[in-house]
């Protein structure tokens, strides 16, 4: 049987979403200046390894097929990803990411490469161990997602 999270566990959390949501409004700052949403950077984000249908893209940006038409037709309307018939099934479309949306893709992620400035106003050591505790973190959720992929099954 799992055990109650502790009180320090429970301020971790807390603390940490705190953080995510100063990033979340950061990051929307970013997109505006680029003039893209968040949903967009996600679609660009998956086509990155090339052309999915819209069931596919549907399903890696955890959302509905209806919702992703609208996200995928703001994206065609900026030349930012093309739609085709599928040669197999006139009934899929695939869509993939034009030049225009990969160099868009391209500078939004150069941009989320850089340091914001609270990462740059800690010291060198706070640094390390923070970049080695969230590898671990990222490492752990790897994990679990895995296990819970196989028991699904």
């Amino acid at each position: 049987m799992e055990q109650p999270p502790s009180e320090l566990t429970r301020e971790l959390a807390r603390a940490f979403f705190a953080l995510l949501m100063q990033h979340r409004s950061y990051f929307q700052g970013l997109f505006a200046e680029l003039g893209i949403s968040a949903p967009q950077v996600h679609v660009l984000h998956f086509l990155s390894e090339g052309p999915l249908t819209m069931r596919e893209l549907a399903s890696k940006c955890n959302c509905e097929p209806s919702n992703l038409t609208g996200l995928i037709d703001q994206l065609e309307a900026k030349r930012m990803v093309q739609r085709k018939v599928a040669k197999t099934d006139r009934r899929v479309k695939l869509v993939s990411v034009s030049r225009t949306g990969k160099a868009l893709r391209d500078k939004v992620f150069a941009r989320l490469s850089e340091p914001v400035p609270w990462m740059s106003a800690l010291g060198g050591e706070d640094q390390q161990q923070l970049l080695s505790i969230v590898q671990r973190a990222l490492l752990l959720l790897q994990q679990q997602q895995k296990e819970a992929q196989k028991e699904s099954l």
